[in-house]
Parts: structure tokens; sequence; C-alpha cells
């Protein structure tokens, strides 16, 4: 399984209403209590107004912001970990990778 998959498996979907207003929200959240995204849902008339439906909008534009943001959490962690200076020498990984590749 994917990372990105695994950590969407992960998340946890706490929502509220917020008072006086047809406004529902969800906050995406990893096992470690860090808030990947908020979705929301709202509904313009009262009378029209559905909890269940605001809670699964609202949590299904979570899960959708949580996948991007995931994506870019992820790749900023793996960037930071490529571009570090190895004890090897000190050599970034594409300085030694040229090598390698030419063996």
């Amino acid at each position: 399984m994917g990372t990105i998959r695994a950590l969407m498996e992960s998340l946890t979907y706490r929502t509220t209403r917020v008072d006086g207003t047809t406004t529902t929200l969800a906050a995406a959240t990893l096992p470690n209590g860090f808030v990947v995204a908020v979705g929301m849902s709202a509904c313009v008339s009262p009378e029209n107004f559905n909890a269940e439906l605001g809670i699964d909008l609202a949590v299904s534009d979570a899960k959708r912001k949580a996948h991007d943001e995931l994506w870019k959490l992820e790749g900023y962690a793996l960037i930071k970990v490529l571009d570090q200076p190895k004890a090897s020498g000190g050599a970034d990984w594409q300085a030694r990778m040229l090598p390698e590749a030419q063996e």
C-alpha cells in the first residue's frame, strides 16, 4: 500500500456545525493529532438544511483537500531527505548517482 493511501486511511474526521448557521466543518486529522485539512459545506436556505448531508459533504471536501495536502507534505519531506548531504564525503545524492550510473 502506498504512503498516501495509508495516511488517508489513518485520517479521522471531526465534524461540527457552526452555531446559528447552515455551515458544517470537518477536520481531517492524522493519528498524531495534526490537522491536515478542513472541509466545509453550507446550505443557502435554513429550511433546506440537512445535518447528515452537511456532514457528508464537509467530510468529502476535507478528504479531497487532505489528499492534495498530504501529497505536498510528503513531497516536501522527501525533498528534504534527498537534499541532505550524506556522511560519505558530503556529496549530494545526484553527485553520487552520476559515477554509479556510468559504471
